[in-house]
């Protein structure tokens, strides 16, 4: 039996289920691993490693975080998005990946000169990946919090998956319904990416930023703030 509870976010509050009584146990922390002070705190310590080396021949930089291999996804159709994106000459992918060997690229794939496939946190973190990047494309990662918090184009290609995200909810980022869409998105990014943020912008901040607010924020304007204050109300009660 525990006296308290510290909880990321409201839905980790509504799987619960929690009875009228017990709510005062509840606090609603919200997530210190993500929140925009501890970005930047493990950036100004140089946590986050070595800056990833930009070329500058390729208009485009593109990463695609895959899910760890046990996630409900269809890898098949993963391998011919990432020969697709690489397709395009003008276009740099980086592939980050859990697993070395699985799934397993083609020999041709991992030949062309626009394609790098990176392990987590070899030899780059995902941080200064990220940092890297123009677009990121995602199928269930962990860590998609910190790409809408870095404002990038956060895109899901929902034909990867049957999976329901809770970005979706919220109609946070840039859902792809199927391949066609995904060649649009492509094209709109080489014929101007300053105009593909822009319209990416426009269209989903507030949703972005209201995803953000309840994942990571807890609704507060700072998550140690908040931390404290929630620390200070337990000590009080004994």
């Amino acid at each position: 039996n525990f006296d308290f509870y510290l909880l990321n976010n409201k839905f980790d509050i509504l799987k619960k289920k929690i009875k009228s009584s017990e709510q005062k146990k509840y606090y609603l922390l919200g997530s210190l691993r993500f929140c925009k002070e501890w970005l930047k705190t493990k950036s100004k310590l140089n946590l986050d490693g070595n800056d990833v080396a930009v070329n500058r021949k390729f208009k485009v930089k593109i990463l695609f975080v895959l899910p760890k291999k046990n996630i409900n996804i269809f890898w098949d159709e993963v391998i011919r998005t990432i020969e697709f994106i690489s397709s395009y000459s003008e276009i740099e992918i980086i592939v980050l990946n859990y697993d070395s060997f699985f799934p397993i690229f083609p020999n041709q794939l991992k030949e062309r000169n626009n394609i790098r496939f990176y392990l987590i946190s070899k030899p780059h973190s995902t941080s200064k990946l990220i940092e890297w990047s123009d677009i990121i494309l995602h199928a269930g990662s962990s860590v998609v919090f910190e790409f809408f918090i870095k404002k990038k184009i956060t895109v899901l290609p929902r034909y990867l998956t049957c999976n329901t995200f809770f970005s979706e909810k919220y109609d946070a980022g840039l859902v792809l319904k199927n391949r066609d869409e995904l060649r649009d998105l492509c094209n709109e990014a080489i014929s101007s990416l300053k105009n593909l943020k822009y319209k990416y912008e426009k269209n989903y901040n507030y949703k972005n930023k209201k995803f953000i607010d309840d994942f990571v924020n807890a609704n507060t304007k700072s998550v140690p703030s908040n931390l404290m204050k929630i620390i200070s109300k337990i000590y009080d009660k004994f």
